[in-house]
């Protein structure tokens, strides 16, 4: 009997690090969000309950909380409850052992009352503060998605591209390189990356359509994938694709049918990158361009994109545009944004480090509008888990990746991270992102 309480707690203990150790950071750190001076504020006296029915309903409202987890919140993840008088309900989930403030959405509830509850988890104070951004209307201005990869359009926006009759998705890279689980009918390595290459072209013009997006206002540029941070240290030189051995663009390039891009000598290189966002621009007039942010994402194209976003609307002059900014490779985890797949997601951790940010937009997606990106993402083959089951090894390979994900709470799949009520965007004026430019 000894032996059997001494495993389980064992189990227990070994299940509790390896679900912490997701996380990169302290999970007991308070996160820091310094928002505008002039932003609007609201002292909440108990946490407990809010009174949102004087508010617009499409307000973004984001509330700064102090939450401890509980003992049993470090084995299972914490989660705070909302739900309002209507019995509409959501789950904000947090780190295991989370301790500190924290911001969750409340966005799903404005123009409502009802209350919060912590599970596996508490409210240090009942006093919050309730940060209120009263943001312009998305669904009718002109917006431009600037995606680093293929699915990266759809993993962040593919709610609010798809509200837009005037949505234009520009995909920058072609990411023909790393591992193709579907690619597998093909011999070398080569091969595969040259079929994983043109199946993300096929996916880049084409998934925008299930949101209504039409073909010609959809662009693949063609840049190989990874390489924008070397073409921006070796601006004299041509990028090859490291994958594939192609150096010209052109191969996986696909903008003749659009009418917005205009570059007759594109090739790859960092000033043609720039020619061809600049054209993007000058021709659109976007009102909102939505990318990543360069200070929370991770990944180098995502990051270089933005880097060449700010040199682009540099020589446009387009001052009055808003950059809506997102991370789908968060700094410091993989696991962002928390909890299952329909949780709302909370703001992304943010502690003593650089970070522009004027404003939040929380973008709010109905069950259907949910259910539409789940099979956006569906059909982006790099999304998938690998289909070409052939023979019992790869089916218990496939049946253990799954068991580990649910037992390790440790799931990065972007159905998980990406199917949600909300779209979160951190909104930046002209003045602020021309201040991430690296010369």
């Amino acid at each position: 009997m000894i032996f059997i309480v001494f495993g389980i707690v064992s189990y227990l203990i070994l299940m509790m690090v390896i679900r912490k150790r997701q996380y990169k950071y302290k999970t007991n750190q308070d996160y820091t969000y310094l928002f505008n001076h002039e932003t609007e504020q609201i002292d909440i006296k108990d946490v407990r309950f809010f009174d949102f029915s004087s508010l617009p309903a499409n307000t973004t409202l984001i509330l700064k909380i102090n939450v401890k987890s509980s003992l049993f919140g470090h084995l299972f993840q914490p989660y705070i409850k909302i739900a309002d008088s209507s019995k509409k309900e959501e789950a904000h989930y947090l780190e295991h052992g989370v301790n500190g403030i924290r911001y969750v959405d409340l966005s799903g509830f404005s123009a409502s009352k009802g209350e919060l509850n912590g599970c596996h988890c508490s409210f240090a104070n009942k006093e919050a503060i309730l940060y209120i951004f009263r943001n312009a209307d998305s669904e009718n201005q002109k917006i431009l998605v600037l995606a680093p990869h293929a699915d990266d359009a759809e993993i962040a926006a593919y709610g609010l591209y798809s509200s837009s009759d005037q949505s234009h998705v520009i995909t920058v890279t072609v990411g023909e390189e790393g591992k193709c689980d579907y690619c597998g009918l093909y011999g070398s390595k080569q091969e595969r990356a040259l079929q994983k290459g043109k199946l993300r072209v096929h996916d880049a013009l084409s998934v925008p359509a299930l949101g209504d997006v039409p073909q010609e206002r959809c662009a693949m540029l063609g840049y190989f994938g990874m390489s924008l941070k070397w073409m921006f240290e070796h601006r004299d030189q041509q990028a090859v694709s490291t994958s594939t051995g192609i150096s010209d663009i052109r191969f996986f390039r696909r903008t003749d049918h659009t009418g917005f891009i205009k570059n007759e000598t594109a090739s790859a290189t960092w000033d043609s990158l720039v020619r061809d966002l600049y054209s993007a621009i000058v021709s659109i007039k976007p009102e909102i361009i939505v990318t990543a942010h360069p200070d929370i994402d991770s990944n180098s194209d995502h990051i270089y994109t933005a880097y060449a976003l700010v040199q682009a609307l540099e020589q446009a002059d387009m001052r009055d545009v808003k950059l809506y900014c997102y991370t789908n490779h968060h700094i410091y985890t993989e696991a962002y944004p928390y909890g299952p797949m329909f949780s709302t997601s909370a703001l992304a951790p943010k502690f003593n480090t650089p970070f522009a940010c004027d404003a939040i937009y929380s973008y709010q997606l109905d069950s259907k509008k949910q259910s539409d990106k789940f099979y956006a993402l569906e059909a982006m083959h790099d999304l998938r888990d690998s289909t070409l089951v052939f023979g019992v090894k790869k089916a218990w390979s496939h049946f253990v990746k799954q068991l580990k994900r649910q037992i390790q709470q440790r799931d990065k799949s972007y159905f998980r991270r990406a199917v949600r009520p909300n779209e979160l965007f951190y909104v930046m004026e002209w003045e602020t992102f021309s201040s991430r430019s690296k010369s």
